[in-house]
């Protein structure tokens, strides 16, 4: 098992729920949202984590390469973080020292010879930038995906906002944002439309509903002028090679994207062959494809309409490079 899986698993996402002694010290030092690294043979893995106290329960998630991991026999007490973990059938003992904002310790398997050090800190917390601005919206319709170009005004605490389409824009009624909550109304002639979500990030997701029962279905929308606003589109058919050991293969990637769920597959002669845990975040794709008894790892970078990246075995036995060149974009 290659080190790099061990620290990605390790770094992915790790749900945990562990009671902890009524008496015991130190739970609002560590709970917040941590962002860090692992080091690791083949160099530094990111990870960013969130930790929560619910009650006498700890919970929390860290987030790295889309793939996840429960942790176990986790404590906090007296600035000591420390818990275990369960990797493709290897155990692996996390310990670190909470000061200052700041976590420092090292990783290792139980039983085994990997180890580490990581590193982590509290992340900065930046001023809300509020509701207030231009949002491009997406809403799922019985007729499909329809977008709109949401408006919202904020002078002191008063709200006011306005949402448009093809067919025009209309004024947002009962207008309300507080605790990352949005709700308003809209009064489409035909009937009233609800609709509530919540501020995640620099993004809004929620639901909306005809007023009385009727139609009702997800939204999502974007800040416009962010980052992930103007995130080009990875969906399409993408022409790739990967340098193998066996030479150079050819073959052809088609990409869907459906909210923000990605599928893919890629056709070959004897059927196609799914594309598992596709991610397109900032610029990089990731996915993996289980092929000829093996499974394989692809992450790659667009540039313009390219793709440019590597390949490797999750059990660390092949790697290479990787990329690809969009079909008529």
């Amino acid at each position: 098992m290659s080190t790099r899986i061990i620290l990605s698993t390790f770094a992915c996402i790790f749900s945990l729920a562990i009671a902890l002694p009524a008496n015991q010290a130190g739970v609002q030092t560590i709970a917040g949202k941590w962002l860090g690294n692992a080091d690791t043979p083949n160099g530094p893995v990111d990870l960013a984590f969130e930790i929560q106290q619910d009650g006498n329960q700890l919970k929390g998630s860290a987030t790295v390469f889309e793939t996840s991991t429960p942790i176990s026999a986790l404590r906090f007490e007296d600035g000591k973080f420390s818990g275990e973990i369960t990797v493709m059938g290897g155990n692996y003992r996390l310990v670190a020292t909470v000061s200052e904002g700041k976590m420092t310790g090292t990783w290792e398997q139980v039983g085994g010879d990997y180890k580490g050090t990581w590193t982590a800190e509290r992340a900065t917390v930046a001023p809300a930038a509020g509701i207030a601005g231009t949002w491009d919206i997406v809403a799922e319709t019985p007729d499909g995906r329809a977008t709109y170009l949401l408006e919202v005004n904020q002078q002191g605490d008063a709200l006011s906002g306005s949402i448009g389409g093809d067919m025009g824009s209309a004024p947002l009624d009962a207008l309300s944002y507080k605790d990352g909550k949005l709700h308003f109304e809209v009064d489409a002639g035909s009937g009233v439309y609800v609709i509530d979500g919540a501020l995640e990030g620099e993004g809004l997701k929620g639901r909306w509903a005809v007023s009385g029962g009727g139609d009702s279905g997800a939204w999502s929308g974007k800040r416009k002028g962010s980052a992930a606003s103007a995130q080009p589109s990875i969906a399409g058919t993408w022409d790739g090679s990967a340098d193998t050991p066996d030479g150079t293969m050819a073959f052809q990637m088609l990409i869907q994207q459906n909210g923000d769920a990605l599928t893919g597959r890629i056709p070959m002669p004897d059927g196609a062959v799914t594309m598992n845990k596709v991610s397109f975040s900032g610029g990089k794709l990731g996915f993996e494809v289980d092929y000829m008894g093996g499974t394989y790892r692809f992450e790659a970078t667009l540039d313009s309409n390219s793709l440019k990246g590597k390949w490797s075995s999750v059990d660390g036995s092949d790697s290479g490079q990787f990329s690809a060149q969009k079909k008529n974009p």
